[in-house]
């Protein structure tokens, strides 16, 4: 008896479920249907409430129209393979990319745009990272860097991270950003980057590497000469970073 009676409640969740999705009404449901009605909409506000806090700049994009489009036919035909709800909105970057709604509505930079959304939550939750020992004080071209290991990097192509609504003469293009999250007050920061310092950066992460090693490294790979002025440039690069604490120091 006591099977029997799971699987019938266990088929009535699955029924419940796929009615606060779609809002088509089955008897299966066991309950009343306008009662059922006011269930769904306390649950699909529950879901909207949570993509608007996740997605202000896409909310802020689109008109209320196309916004109520997006959440519906995501709330329907996306269900969230994560158990914790603050994951659930990290669906919305696959389901705009992979139903093309960037292309459906003219904003063919959409699918970045929820994407740099959610990173600064992907980075601001992410667990803490065993931070190494370090020292403050250094030369940033003779002594190896330490890069904040609490950090993710992104490739768009559109630069999002620069303003919303982009200009419609917006190129396509190769767009690199810097996310990472400061040790001191947990807020999530973002540099953008070109190619180049984006390998240097990689190259600082793989270890045992002084500042000009990088760049002499990454400069071989780019075939770009070097000379004075790109190591001056680089250093000052080094010296922004370790101001906002994405180089944390000197080993």
């Amino acid at each position: 008896m006591s099977s029997q009676y799971t699987f019938v409640v266990s088929h009535t969740q699955r029924k419940m479920a796929e009615f606060c999705r779609t809002g088509q009404y089955d008897v299966d449901v066991a309950m009343p249907k306008d009662r059922a009605h006011v269930y769904r909409d306390l649950i699909l506000s529950t879901v909207e409430n949570a993509l608007i806090k996740a997605y202000p700049l896409t909310h802020q994009l689109l008109d209320a129209q196309d916004w109520e489009a997006l959440v519906t036919e995501f709330f329907a035909s996306h269900p969230s393979p994560f158990p914790s709800f603050w994951k659930m909105p990290q669906g919305l970057c696959d389901f705009v990319r992979e139903k093309n709604w960037g292309i459906s509505l003219n904003f063919p930079y959409l699918s970045d745009l929820v994407q740099f959304e959610w990173i600064e939550i992907e980075v601001y939750m992410m667990q803490n990272c065993e931070k190494e020992s370090f020292r403050n004080e250094g030369d940033l071209m003779q002594d190896f860097l330490y890069v904040n290991p609490e950090h993710r990097f992104q490739t768009y192509a559109y630069p999002v991270f620069q303003q919303c609504p982009l200009p419609p003469e917006t190129p396509c293009g190769e767009y690199h950003l810097f996310c990472f999250r400061h040790p001191k007050t947990g807020q999530v920061h973002f540099i953008s980057l070109s190619r180049f310092y984006r390998a240097v950066l990689e190259r600082l992460l793989q270890g045992e590497c002084t500042g000009k090693e990088a760049i002499e490294d990454v400069a071989a790979q780019f075939r770009l000469p070097l000379n004075e002025h790109v190591f001056a440039s680089a250093r000052g690069f080094f010296q922004e970073l370790l101001s906002q604490d994405a180089i944390l120091g000197f080993q």
